[in-house]
C-alpha cells in the first residue's frame, strides 16, 4: 500500500464493503459527542438531499490499517467517527421501525449496513465498533433489537442509567432520530407510503452520500490529520489531542513491549481524569496547560509565553519524542497532578492535609473569581511546601493578583510569565515563600576556607520587587477610581467587612442569609415611579393632618438631576453608567431584601419604618440602619447620595483597601 490511497465511494459501499471488514474507532480518539443541533442538521441535510438528483459530498472519512484478528480485516476509523455513528443510529431507527411494522426490509440493513457477521459461537459482529465502554453500550442499547415496540425501546433508553457523557449523546440522537422520523410518519395515512419513506431516505444515505475514503499507511501520518481535523462544528480541544498522543504512544509501547503501563489501564486513567473534571469541558485542557508549566517548561521567559494554550500539544509530544517520558509514565504522572489540580479546582469539600482555613478561603475566591494563571504556583506549591505555609502562599497570591490585575490592570501577559517562573522555580529549585539566610563554604583569594552567607529571596520579596507591582500610594489612588461588578464586587466588599470586624459577621451571613451586591443608586429602574412615604431629618415617618403617613412620588432619576445639578435625562442616565458600579456605591445586603429595595429612596433604604418592619434591630436582613455590617452603618452619616457621596465613600474605602490588600 503506497503512504495515501484516497477515492470517491458512495456511503452505502462504504459501510458494506468486504464482509470481512470491521471499523474500529482508535482508544485515543474523542468519544461520540454530538449534540443535538448537530443530529438535526444531519436529519435536514438528509431530508432535503430526497428531492435533489445531484450526489451529497460527506466529507472525508480517514482509515489507517489495524490489527486484523481470525481473517478479518480491521481498519482505525481516524476521522469521520460522529458522521459515521450518527449514520448508522439512524439506520437503527429506521430499522426498529420496520420490524415494527414487521417489514422484512429490516433484514437488508441488518444484512448490509451492519455488515453482521455470524462465527460459529453464533456471536453477531457489527461492522463499527466503538471504543471499549462506549460500544458495549452502542451495542447492547442502540444496535441490538431489543423484545419490545421502538416506543417501549425509547422509554428503556431513557431509563439507562450511565456515567459517561458518550452514552448520553449516543442514547439522545437515537431518540431524537426516532422521535423525528416518528413525526413525519404521523402525517401519512398509508402504511406504504410510510414503508417508501423510509426506504427512500435510506437509499439515500447509502447511495447520494458521497465520502473521500482516505487509507493513510503510517499511524503518524494519520494522526498529524487527526490533529488538524473538525467534525462539524465541535473543534478537537486540548485534551482530545493529548489523548490521541498518549494512548496511541502507549497503543505503540505495548507492541513493543517497552510499556510500563498496559492499553487497558492507559483507557481507564484518562476516563477517571475526565469523569472527574465533570461537566467543566475545558478542564482537562486548562490542567495539561498548567502541568507543562509547572513542571516541564525551561526557566524562560519564551518558554512560558502561550496562555492561549496552542503549544501544549507540540510540547507534549516533544516530551515523548525526546523519551523523556514514555507514554506510560507522562499517563501516572498526569493523573497523579490531576488529583492535586482537582483540589486547587473545589477547595470546598477537600480533606486534603494541606489545606487549611486560609488556603480553602483563597483557593475559593480564587476559583469564583476565576483567575486561571495563578494556578501553576498554586500546584507547584501544595506539592512543595508545608501545611502553613502553603495556606500563606495561597493569601498572598490572591492578594496580589488582586492589586497588580484587578486595580492596577496590568498585563496579563507579563503577569503569567512571572508567575510561571516562580512555579517553575518553587518545584525544580525549592523556592521558599520567605528570604532566606544560607551559609555557604567557600574559598577566598588565598584559598584558605571561609564561610560566606547568601540571602537567597522568597516568593514574597519577589513579588514585592517585581515590575508588576505598585506602591501602596499608588494602589490606595487606582482603588478610588475602581470599578467593580459581580463576584469582584462581592470578594472586594467582603474582605473590607472581614477587615473592619470580626470574620464571624460575614460567616453568620452567609449562615443565616444570601448576601449580595446591592447597588446604592441602582443600576436600572431609574424611571420608574415610587409612592413613598417622607421622613423627617431624625429618621421618624411625617404625619398629615389626620395622622397619616405623608407620601410623595419618587423617581431616581428626578433625584439624580436634583442632586447633582443634572437638568438633562440623557445626562443623568450617562451619570448612572458612569458610577453604577465604583465600589463607593456598592454594598453587601440580603438577596431578599436586595429584590424589595431596589429602587426605592435613598432615605428608605436608610431607614426602617418599625410599623411595617418588625424585626429586631440587629437581625442581619435588615437594610443599611438594621445592618450588623458596619460599613452599611456608614452609609447613614449621608444625608443625600449623590456623586460626591459615592467618592468620598469610596476615598474612605481606599484608605482601607491600602492596609487589607497590602502584600
Amino acid at each position: 500500500m503506497t503512504q495515501f490511497d484516497a477515492h470517491d465511494e458512495i456511503l452505502g459501499d462504504f459501510f458494506s464493503g468486504d464482509k470481512d471488514t470491521c471499523l474500529r474507532i482508535p482508544h485515543f480518539q474523542r468519544g461520540y459527542s454530538w449534540g443535538k443541533s448537530q443530529v438535526t442538521d444531519f436529519i435536514t441535510d438528509l431530508v432535503e438531499q430526497t428531492h435533489d438528483v445531484d450526489q451529497y459530498y460527506f466529507g472525508q472519512l480517514t482509515v489507517i490499517p489495524d490489527v486484523s484478528t481470525d481473517g478479518v480485516e480491521c481498519y482505525q476509523l481516524i476521522d469521520g467517527q460522529q458522521r459515521v455513528t450518527t449514520s448508522i443510529i439512524l439506520l437503527a431507527c429506521i430499522r426498529d421501525i420496520f420490524a415494527e411494522r414487521q417489514s422484512s426490509f429490516k433484514d437488508e440493513i441488518e444484512t448490509n449496513l451492519f455488515n453482521m457477521t455470524i462465527d460459529k459461537t453464533k456471536e453477531v459482529h457489527y461492522k463499527l465498533i466503538l471504543d471499549d465502554d462506549d460500544n458495549i453500550f452502542f451495542r447492547d442499547h442502540i444496535l441490538k433489537k431489543l423484545p419490545a415496540s421502538s416506543q417501549e425501546k425509547i422509554n428503556y433508553l431513557k431509563n439507562v442509567q450511565t456515567l459517561y457523557e458518550t452514552h448520553v449523546h449516543l442514547r439522545d440522537s437515537y431518540i431524537q432520530i426516532y422521535t423525528e422520523l416518528e413525526n413525519e410518519l404521523k402525517k401519512m395515512n398509508v402504511e406504504s407510503e410510510k414503508i417508501n419513506y423510509l426506504n427512500h431516505l435510506r437509499s439515500t444515505l447509502r447511495k447520494k452520500f458521497v465520502v473521500t475514503q482516505l487509507k493513510v499507511a503510517k499511524q503518524s501520518q494519520a494522526y498529524v490529520m487527526f490533529n488538524r481535523m473538525n467534525d462539524r462544528g465541535l473543534p478537537l480541544a486540548n485534551s482530545d489531542l493529548a489523548k490521541d498522543l498518549i494512548l496511541s504512544k502507549i497503543y505503540e509501547e505495548t507492541t513493543t513491549s517497552t510499556g510500563t503501563l498496559t492499553m487497558d489501564d492507559g483507557i481507564k486513567k484518562w476516563k477517571d481524569m475526565e469523569n472527574s473534571a465533570g461537566k467543566v469541558k475545558t478542564l482537562l485542557s486548562r490542567f495539561l496547560h498548567h502541568y507543562l508549566v509547572t513542571y516541564h517548561s525551561k526557566n524562560t521567559q519564551n518558554e512560558f509565553v502561550y496562555n492561549t494554550n496552542n503549544k501544549t500539544f507540540d510540547k507534549l509530544e516533544k516530551i515523548i519524542s525526546s523519551n523523556t517520558m514514555s507514554g506510560g509514565e507522562l499517563l501516572v504522572d498526569l493523573s497523579d497532578k490531576f488529583v492535586l489540580y482537582r483540589v486547587l479546582r473545589n477547595p470546598k469539600n477537600t480533606s486534603h492535609p494541606k489545606v487549611n482555613d486560609d488556603a480553602r478561603e483563597s483557593l475559593r475566591w480564587i476559583l469564583q473569581l476565576k483567575i486561571q494563571i495563578v494556578q501553576p504556583v498554586l500546584l507547584a506549591g501544595i506539592e512543595k511546601f508545608t501545611k502553613n505555609d502553603f495556606g500563606e502562599l495561597c493569601v498572598l497570591i490572591l492578594k496580589w493578583f488582586f492589586r497588580v490585575k484587578s486595580v492596577a490592570n496590568k498585563n496579563p501577559s507579563s503577569l503569567e510569565v512571572e508567575l510561571a517562573i516562580l512555579a517553575h522555580e518553587i518545584y525544580h529549585n525549592d523556592l521558599s515563600l520567605h528570604d532566606v539566610t544560607r551559609q555557604i563554604q567557600t574559598q577566598d583569594a588565598q584559598g584558605n576556607p571561609i564561610t560566606k552567607t547568601e540571602l537567597s529571596k522568597g516568593i514574597k520579596t519577589r513579588l514585592l520587587e517585581s515590575q508588576n507591582n505598585i506602591s501602596s500610594s499608588s494602589f490606595e489612588e487606582l482603588f478610588k477610581d475602581v470599578e467593580f461588578s459581580g463576584k469582584h464586587a462581592e470578594y472586594t466588599l467582603v474582605s473590607i467587612i472581614e477587615h473592619m470586624q470580626q470574620k464571624k459577621i460575614t460567616d453568620m451571613m452567609t449562615a443565616q442569609t444570601t448576601p449580595t451586591v446591592e447597588h446604592i443608586m441602582p443600576q436600572e429602574g431609574l424611571s420608574k415611579v415610587t409612592n413613598t412615604k417622607k421622613f423627617d431629618a431624625q429618621g421618624n415617618v411625617v404625619l398629615d393632618s389626620q395622622g397619616n403617613p405623608e407620601k410623595y412620588d419618587h423617581k431616581w432619576l428626578d433625584y439624580i438631576k436634583e442632586h447633582n445639578s443634572i437638568s438633562d435625562d440623557r445626562d443623568a442616565k450617562s451619570f448612572v453608567a458612569n458610577y453604577k458600579n465604583k465600589l463607593g456605591n456598592l454594598t453587601i445586603i440580603d438577596k431578599k431584601k436586595n429584590s424589595s429595595i431596589g429602587v426605592k429612596p435613598f432615605t428608605e433604604k436608610c431607614i426602617a419604618d418599625p410599623a411595617n418592619d418588625p424585626r429586631p434591630p440587629h437581625d442581619p436582613r435588615g437594610c443599611f440602619k438594621n445592618s450588623l455590617i458596619e460599613l452599611n452603618n456608614d452609609i447613614l452619616t449621608y444625608k443625600i447620595w449623590n456623586k460626591d457621596s459615592i467618592q468620598k465613600r469610596q476615598s474612605d474605602l481606599a484608605r482601607l483597601a491600602k492596609d487589607i490588600w497590602n502584600v
